[in-house]
This record gives C-alpha cells, sequence and structure tokens, in this order.
C-alpha cells in the first residue's frame, strides 16, 4: 500500500504519467485490490501497463479471478492481466 502512495505523490509532482505495473498476490478484495483500485482512480497520474498475480494469499488463478473483478468493475477491461508464479 506504501508503494502506491509514494507512486501517487511523484505522480503529482513532475506532471507526467507514471507507468506502472501492479504485481500483486490478491485474496479477495484484500489490500491489493484496494490498491489496484486507487491506482485506476487516477489515470491521469498513472500509465497501468498490466497487472500480475502470483502466488500467497490465494492460489494464482483465484487471485487472477478477483483482480479481473476489479478491472471490470472500474472499467478497466483493456488493463491486461498475468498469471505468473503458481507455487
Amino acid at each position: 500500500m506504501t508503494v502506491v502512495l509514494l507512486v501517487l505523490l511523484s505522480s503529482s509532482m513532475g506532471g507526467a504519467q507514471d507507468k506502472v505495473i501492479f504485481d500483486t498476490d490478491c485474496a479477495y478484495f484484500n489490500d491489493d485490490g484496494a490498491a489496484l483500485v486507487m491506482l485506476l482512480r487516477h489515470p491521469e497520474k498513472i500509465d497501468l501497463l498490466g497487472v500480475t498475480v502470483v502466488a500467497g494469499n490465494e492460489w494464482p488463478l483465484q487471485g487472477a479471478e478477483y483482480m479481473l473483478h476489479v478491472l471490470e468493475t472500474m472499467g478497466a477491461r483493456d488493463v491486461p492481466l498475468f498469471i505468473g508464479a503458481h507455487a
């Protein structure tokens, strides 16, 4: 969560969009889901290049399902999602 806030702060100072690849081990709307929503709410500051999901809080396929739901809910269906390491 701290990383997201730092990215948002650096964007507001420079004026240009920061390019972000959001790497997560997401579970059902945990802090990673909230952080993704924060990124998506600032398209003028953040160029979200993609989301990656790895094992951690949840298995990658389940985490990817949660992240896809957030992307769809936020109207960001064009953001690519990649599944990484399974264990």
